[in-house]
């Protein structure tokens, strides 16, 4: 069985039109909202499948380091994605 990603990105349109959520898929495991208009790195943790605090030892340095990550990630991705997607509206 092949390895998840690190991170994976999810929306759901019907429910929350301007949301975008990313998965942490490796432990501490946690599902993560950001909404446009905000920084990019504020994100809303929605859902800890795994104590994140716990896991990191209680270390905010270290929670924080993670979710610079995760904030690194989703700035690469939505770069990638305006590079390899066109709008339907553009055409």
């Amino acid at each position: 069985m092949a390895k998840l990603p690190r991170f994976l990105i999810a929306e759901n349109p019907m429910a929350e039109p301007n949301a975008e959520y990313v998965m942490h898929t490796q432990k501490p495991r946690f599902i993560a909202k950001y909404t446009p208009g905000g920084p990019m790195s504020d994100f809303e943790i929605m859902d800890e499948i795994d104590n994140i605090a716990e896991f990191m030892n209680n270390d905010p340095i270290k929670v924080a380091a993670l979710m610079r990550r995760l904030g690194d990630w989703f700035m690469a991705y939505c770069k990638w994605e305006e590079e390899n997607y066109v709008d339907d509206d553009d055409e």
